[in-house]
């Protein structure tokens, strides 16, 4: 992701101190350095709410679940699978490809 996610982070933090310099619907009352900080790390809606609580829960098991199946050789039964039922038409791999990642995916 590199310096496009930088570039947002950082431009999230110059709005939430200085926002209340904005005109109109966009602005809002100013907070502290120390307010802004308190609520990224102590509250839910921070670093440490919702993001960290689906990427412990969800994405670390997909990707415990990708690495049991890559080890234990059921990645390419998958598709070796795929290959035997669209090996034989037009466009096979493309087909095999969106097979296998679909049966990865579901499993």
């Amino acid at each position: 992701m590199g310096w496009p996610l930088v570039i947002v982070a950082l431009t999230a933090l110059a709005y939430a101190k200085f926002g209340h310099l904005i005109p109109g619907a966009l602005g809002h009352k100013e907070y502290t350095i120390t307010r802004i900080i308190e609520h990224m790390f102590l509250t839910s809606e921070g670093i440490y709410g919702v993001a960290i609580y689906v990427t412990s829960t969800f994405v670390f098991i997909f990707i415990l679940m990708g690495s049991l199946l890559g080890a234990t050789g059921g990645a390419q039964a998958f598709i070796d699978l795929t290959f035997s039922v669209t090996g034989r038409f037009r466009g096979g791999p493309a087909k095999a490809a969106i097979l296998g990642s679909g049966l990865m995916g579901t499993i």
